[in-house]
C-alpha cells in the first residue's frame, strides 16, 4: 500500500490497517484522478466527516417470544 503511494508520488498523512486498508494524503485533483486510473487501486474518496450510530438487537431475555 504504501508503495504504491510512494511509486506514484503521494506522502501518505495516515495509515489505515485495521478495519479498512489505505491512506490519506494531500494531494491535487490531478493526483487524485492518477492514482484513481491505476488498478491496484479501489477507491479514491475526497475528504470527508463520517459517523457511526449504535444498533440494538434485542437479546434472548428480551426478545418478544411466539405465543
Amino acid at each position: 500500500m504504501t508503495s504504491v503511494a510512494a511509486e506514484l508520488g503521494v506522502q501518505p498523512v495516515h495509515l489505515y490497517e485495521s478495519s479498512v486498508r489505505g491512506y490519506s494524503a494531500l494531494m491535487t485533483p490531478s493526483d487524485a484522478a492518477r492514482i484513481a486510473a491505476d488498478p491496484r487501486v479501489k477507491l479514491v474518496q475526497p475528504d470527508g466527516v463520517v459517523t457511526t450510530t449504535a444498533q440494538t438487537l434485542p437479546t434472548a431475555s428480551t426478545a418478544r417470544r411466539p405465543t
